[in-house]
């Protein structure tokens, strides 16, 4: 279901952040020219882990979508930006990313908007290393091939990891691939290491003989071994293009409607097994394993302080290193009305958007 290729070069990268922003600006409608039209056929973009698709899901699994006359084609990717590629390309309605590909897209001038928070990961993310290298210190880091997916959080992460810990990145290889390939590539030994998100951390601890060196919040260094030291502020957030919401926002209160009710269900206790079992039948997934994994996921669409604290993070952090050339501010691309809508006490930020 990918479409980019994995050793994509930066000029490409950004000639084909270009073409969309062109495309995608003759392809807005004028201010009141819009229609209200429900589009009833959808496609949501999501990937192998829980934050980026257990609410569509439930959703498709308890009939919420069906309820709100959505007809849903769900489309998986291994990383968030190439969804968002996707959903720029009009191959998606909805794409479930984390922040570091809507910042870099919107800054390139693709008008992507975010409609609710979906899950924050407490420690989902981890650099992990062969342990045939036995790398004990941040120094051992020095001459070794780390692989990412770059322009997502994965990158984000191993740049706060070397800033935070004094490794010069000039020593250090980073290569650009997508999860699965990182994984053979540490099986085949033609990569040293990767930072990556679940549950790709775990198969390579299990698959790949590679051991957890740093997860987003904690240091496993000998010398700074269990200090929380923060290098990931990852969360995945559902977002859509400024045209649908103006061609079809009551199609963008739908889905939202459909999130806040599997947010509900998700949410409770009772409904743990139920729901890890259908996200693991429908994914592909050991329902074990997942179980394991679910209490590194917050679950909320709460578009709040912690929202915000959480966006402006990571996209301080990618301004200040260069990453980002433009800062655009979060809420001029938050779009709360249809969550305030459907469950009003979930929003405290005030939009600048302009929709």
């Amino acid at each position: 279901m990918q479409t980019s290729p994995s050793n994509r070069k930066p000029n490409r990268s950004a000639t084909l952040l270009k073409a969309l922003a062109i495309t995608l600006a003759s392809a807005l409608v004028p201010a009141g020219t819009a229609s209200a039209e429900m589009k009833a056929n959808i496609a949501i973009g999501h990937g192998p882990d829980a934050p980026t698709s257990i609410h569509a899901i439930i959703g498709l699994h308890k009939g919420y979508f069906e309820e709100e006359g959505l007809n849903v084609e769900m489309k998986k990717f291994a990383a968030g930006l190439v969804q968002l590629e996707a959903l720029a390309a009009g191959s998606l309605d909805f794409a479930v990313p984390a922040q570091a590909p809507v910042f870099s897209l919107r800054s390139a001038g693709i008008p992507i908007v975010v409609i609710s928070n979906v899950a924050t990961l407490k420690e989902a993310l981890s650099l992990v290393m062969r342990k045939d290298l036995g790398v004990k210190t941040p120094k051992d880091l020095e001459g070794k091939k780390i692989a990412m997916f770059k322009g997502s959080t994965a990158e984000l992460m191993y740049r706060a990891i070397l800033k935070e810990h004094g490794v010069d990145p000039k020593k250090v290889q980073s290569v650009n691939m997508k999860p699965p390939e990182q994984l053979a590539g540490l099986a085949s030994k033609s990569i040293d290491g990767t930072v990556v998100w679940e549950p790709f951390v775990s198969r390579a601890v299990k698959e790949a003989g590679a051991e957890k060196i740093h997860t987003g919040g904690t240091s496993l260094f000998a010398d700074t071994h269990g200090e929380k030291i923060l290098v990931d502020w990852t969360r995945t957030i559902l977002t859509t293009l400024e045209p649908l919401v103006e061609k079809h926002p009551e199609t963008v209160d739908a889905v939202v409607r459909v999130f806040v009710r599997a947010q509900d269900y998700i949410s409770d206790p009772a409904n743990l097994d139920e729901v890890v079992r259908v996200f693991s039948e429908f994914q592909g997934q050991n329902a074990n394993d997942n179980l394991e994994l679910m209490p590194q996921f917050d679950f909320n669409l709460r578009l709040d302080d912690g929202y915000l604290a959480g966006m402006n993070e990571p996209l301080d952090f990618l301004v200040t290193i260069g990453r980002i050339k433009k800062r655009i501010d979060v809420l001029e691309y938050t779009y709360t009305k249809p969550l305030m809508k459907a469950r009003p006490e979930w929003v405290s930020v005030e939009s600048k958007s302009k929709l």
